[in-house]
């Protein structure tokens, strides 16, 4: 069986990180496979966002914002709505906000 690879011939296996090319969407591939149409990867965008992709068109990447995501600090219920106040503390109404009518 022929090896996956990427557009510029880097190996892609399960665990891999990769960007599609044309749109910039990355994730992990969870599979592969190789059929008469090519090799594809199964990328894993989200929780309940899984697709198929032409691995012509993908590129072998290191995934530093997943990565970084994983080393945060869990924060509890408190900070996190104090958080979100500060970063809104700025944000005024007043009957003309739209300026529209």
């Amino acid at each position: 069986m022929s090896e996956v690879v990427d557009m510029h011939g880097k190996n892609i296996d399960v665990g891999t990180y990769v960007t599609y090319t044309k749109t910039g969407t990355n994730g992990e591939v969870l599979d592969t496979k190789i059929d008469d149409n090519g090799s594809w990867a199964l990328m894993n965008r989200g929780e309940l966002d899984k697709l198929w992709y032409n691995t012509q068109y993908l590129e072998v990447t290191i995934n530093a914002k997943r990565k970084s995501q994983n080393t945060d600090k869990k924060l509890s219920t408190e900070e996190l709505e104090e958080k979100i106040k500060n970063k809104y503390a700025d944000v005024g109404m007043s009957e003309d906000a739209c300026g529209g009518g």
